[in-house]
């Protein structure tokens, strides 16, 4: 059995030393590619929303670093101004309320801003950032067709479901999507219990 264990703990240090192809700067670089950045955009903050009829309505924003998630840069919003199930305005508060600290603050602006959902999405949260004066290169991620919307172009970008590119958005887009769960269902339990 010795020689059985120590084949497992060479398995195991192998895995360890693996990264998905997502984390590297395959992904980083194949980004920058594709969207015709002026930069690598080596810090990417992702926004979500998540409601039911508009209750407990809540969004989170993840920061992601090298392809890395950066969890002490992650943040929470509880919506504030938007009473009615409508995921733009919820996502344009968040945004704005983001980067209004961001610029009060002076805080590090990140390389690129992915939001999930389509154009309606991308230009309520771009109307937030012309409104503060930032010019920060932001995309959507569309979940059922995994279709990529810019504001360069009106035709969105089918990226190679096997591409470094699209395996990082994907990534990001579902790590924010959790976060933004797990919040909303505070929440909810919150309200449940009648603490709200």
């Amino acid at each position: 059995e010795f020689e059985e264990a120590a084949v497992l703990r060479d398995k195991l240090i192998a895995l360890s030393a693996f990264r998905p192809a997502y984390t590297v700067e395959a992904g980083v670089a194949q980004l920058k590619e594709v969207l015709g950045l002026k930069a690598l955009p080596r810090r990417i903050e992702a926004f979500d929303v998540s409601n039911i009829f508009g209750r407990q309505a809540s969004a989170s924003m993840v920061s992601f670093s090298n392809g890395l998630a950066d969890k002490a840069n992650y943040r929470r919003f509880r919506i504030k101004t938007v009473k009615e199930s409508n995921d733009c305005q919820m996502l344009a508060e968040a945004v704005l309320r983001r980067y209004r600290r961001v610029k009060k603050e002076n805080l590090p602006l990140p390389d690129l801003i992915l939001v999930d959902g389509g154009k309606g999405q991308l230009w309520a949260v771009k109307k937030e950032l012309d409104y503060l004066g930032f010019n920060i290169p932001v995309i959507s991620l569309a979940k059922k067709e995994e279709l990529v919307h810019t504001l360069v172009s009106s035709t969105p970008l089918r990226l190679k479901s096997n591409s470094a590119a699209l395996r990082l958005l994907q990534h990001i887009r579902n790590e924010s999507h959790r976060f933004a769960l797990s919040y909303h269902r505070i929440l909810r339990k919150r309200h449940a219990f009648g603490e709200e």
